[in-house]
């Protein structure tokens, strides 16, 4: 599942980012934005998401999250637009792997920033 990115990103870059797009160990891939200082984690790409942009490819974040028979996998859920990822195995704020990223009054979303393996694709 390949998104056009261009098609679909809701706002412009945040100060500091660049469009880009983004996967997850997956054929599923993300509009993203990442930061312009090409910035990583462990070799790993830091994006951050536009709200309304996750909400509208749902089907592409819930097949980096598959369900499945594994009591430890991490669990994709949502309430409205914002998604949830959460670790079973934690509880509280340990737990969740969504945070709310304030930039210049705009609100986006970092998923597993620092933790999940997120790697820019190519367009």
């Amino acid at each position: 599942m390949v998104i056009d990115m261009n098609s679909t990103q809701s706002t412009s870059a945040p100060r500091g980012y660049r469009p880009g797009t983004v996967s997850l160990e997956s054929d599923a891939t993300l509009p993203a934005f990442l930061p312009d200082d090409n910035r990583h984690w462990n070799g790993f790409a830091l994006p951050i998401f536009d709200r309304a942009t996750i909400a509208a490819h749902r089907d592409a974040l819930a097949a980096m999250f598959p369900a499945g028979d594994n009591p430890d996998a991490l669990v994709l859920a949502w309430n409205g637009d914002r998604p949830s990822v959460t670790d079973p195995q934690y509880e509280g704020e340990e737990a969740e792997y969504v945070e709310e990223v304030e930039i210049d009054g705009q609100t986006f979303l970092s998923i597993g920033g620092g933790s999940f393996v997120w790697s820019e694709v190519e367009a």
